[in-house]
Parts: structure tokens; sequence; C-alpha cells
């Protein structure tokens, strides 16, 4: 058995329900590491099928496994469950199902030796498909970037088409974590990431580019809840909108170019979950529309001539028939 040391540098926790079939390779992607200094917090959110077991088996092995087992409460839940047992210098995320790039750990390390002090290190992240291929992320980020206001870093990233809000691209400094009391929002399992990453990056003062991927994010997994579309994920999204759109127009000591293009980010991602509306049951619809009306403003708001058109669209043809128009115009478009 593995022996680990008194001081650790990565907790990496990875929340697991029910992924009997990806789980021992998601695990011996961490352990393949060339850089050993690390705890892997396996957190079994009440799976009901062998990923206990998978888990306890590898645990048994190396003692840099720590298996946590709780009642199912969802991914924020699991990760929250996570960081209240880690103990390492910097916190890093990883699905049960996705992989840790080769010998990315020993790459961040010395990243971040380079770039002391770092409280979040932000990087990218790859794709492999259920077939096996492998897609790069396109991704670049600049060498150096300015953290003295952080909603101007958030837009001029923005502005360059780096999207930061895959948590699992990113390293995180603990006790910045800790000191600010920072946990993911329990009631969001799916659009958790923008949310705890608006809210760490307003408590970090030193944000570095790492400019490499650490991760290999699975998708198009059949019953993943990235995949299969629901009511109550596209009810979580709208809420998450709905709170952050209202967050940035109404907060002060930012300058209203800022503010716009902030509340401009948040108006179009709500309006690109508008237009699934089409595929909400007829049992959710009711309560689906009422968030979408509840978010009317961020539909009107003066983000984009794509965000104007579709509001003028949702006017004229009701949002159920406004929606299946948008759906029709992007498969005669693709």
């Amino acid at each position: 058995m593995r022996e680990v040391k008194a001081l650790i540098r990565f907790s990496i926790i990875v929340p697991i329900y029910n992924l009997e079939k990806y789980i021992e390779e998601t695990i011996n992607s961490v352990l393949s590491q060339s850089y050993h200094d690390f705890e892997l917090i396996l957190v079994n959110d009440g799976s009901s099928d062998n990923s206990k077991e998978i888990c306890e088996k590898f645990q048994s092995l190396d003692n840099r496994i720590i298996v946590l087992n709780k009642l199912n409460g969802g991914v924020s839940d699991a990760r929250n469950f996570g960081l209240d047992h880690a103990k390492g210098d910097y916190i890093m995320f990883l699905d049960g199902d996705d992989l840790m790039c080769e010998n990315v750990l020993e790459a961040l390390n010395n990243k971040i030796e380079e770039l002391l002090p770092v409280d979040l290190l932000l990087g990218k992240m790859d794709y492999i498909h259920e077939n096996g291929e492998y897609e790069k992320s396109h991704l670049i980020y600049p060498e150096t970037i300015d953290d003295s206001d952080v909603y101007d870093l958030i837009t001029d990233l923005l502005n360059k088409k780096i999207f930061i809000w895959n948590i699992f691209a990113h390293v995180y400094k603990r006790s910045v974590i800790e000191e600010n009391h920072l946990r993911f929002n329990p009631e969001y399992f799916y659009g958790e990431d923008l949310d705890f990453m608006i809210k760490i990056m307003e408590k970090c003062s030193n944000i570095k580019p790492g400019d490499m991927s650490t991760c290999l994010y699975r998708i198009h997994r059949e019953g993943s809840i990235t995949t299969d579309f629901n009511a109550k994920a596209m009810l979580n999204q709208l809420k998450i909108y709905h709170w952050w759109f209202n967050y940035f127009k109404t907060l002060e000591n930012i300058n209203e170019q800022t503010r716009h293009q902030l509340c401009s980010f948040i108006a179009n991602m709500n309006t690109m979950k508008t237009s699934n509306l089409y595929r909400v049951k007829d049992e959710d619809f009711d309560k689906v529309l009422d968030a979408v009306m509840k978010n009317s403003s961020l539909i009107s708001y003066p983000s984009s001539n794509k965000n104007r058109i579709i509001s003028i669209l949702y006017k004229a043809f009701g949002y159920k028939y406004g929606s299946r128009i948008l759906h029709q115009y992007h498969r005669l478009h693709k």
C-alpha cells in the first residue's frame, strides 16, 4: 500500500453517482500521474450500483484515496462534502466519468511555482467521445492577464471567446475557498459551475493563466445530465441566470460598459436556454413557462441583434411556438 505524505499539494474531488462503467478508468487516470503529492477524494453520492465497492477496492490499495459515502444529495452537495474533508493546498474537481490528462499534476505544480502567488489557475479541458475520439480545446489564454478588477477580467476573457465556467479546468487555492466560506449552492445541479466560478473569482487576488488542459471531459454519454434534456435542469439554469442578471444589474462600483457586457452575457445564455422550450413535456410546460416569463427582462435586454430578434419572435408567436420556429431555423442552418 502506498503511504500518503503529511503535506498534500492537490485535493482532487470526484462526485460519484452510479458510475460503475467509468469510475475505474477515472481513478486510474489520477493514480498514474507522475506527480504524487495529492489526495483523491471519492464522494459516493448514494450510488445503487457497484460504484461504492469499486472505490473501496482502490482505497485499500492506495492511502491517497479517501472514500466518503453519503446519502444522495446531488452533485453540488457531494462536492461540498468533499471540500469539507479536503486538506490539500489546492483544489481540483473531476467528474466520475471524466479523465485527468496525462501527467498534468506535475505540469500544474510547476506552473504554480513559476507564477506564485496563485489563488486561481485558469486552465482548459479537452473532450473525449463515447467512441474514444479525442477533441482538443481551441482556447488560447493570453500570456498575462490583468486581475486588478475581476469584472473587467471576466468581460475581457468573454470578449476573447474564453469561457471559464467549466470548474474541472481550473485549480483553486483551498485557503481562499475556506476563508470566504465558499461552497456550491446545493439547490443547483446544472449550471452550478457558473455560479461557483463567479463567486470564487470575486474573492481571488491572484488569478493566473495556466493555459493547459487538465482533464478529458466525456461528452454524449447516454444518461448524462448534459445530454438528456429535462425540465428540472432547465428550471435550474433559468433560476441561476435570473439571480446573476439582477446581481450584475444592481452591482455597485462597476463601470457601465462592464455591467452591460456581463448582463448581456447572462441574457444571451438565458435566451439560448429558452429556445429549448419546445422540448418540454406537456406536464412540465406551465411550470417552465412561468420561469421563462419571470426572466422576460433578460430576453428583452438589448444584448445583441440576435437577442432582439428572438425577443420580437416570442412577442409575435408566443414562447412555445417561437421556440419551435427557432428550432426549425437552427436545423436548416446547421
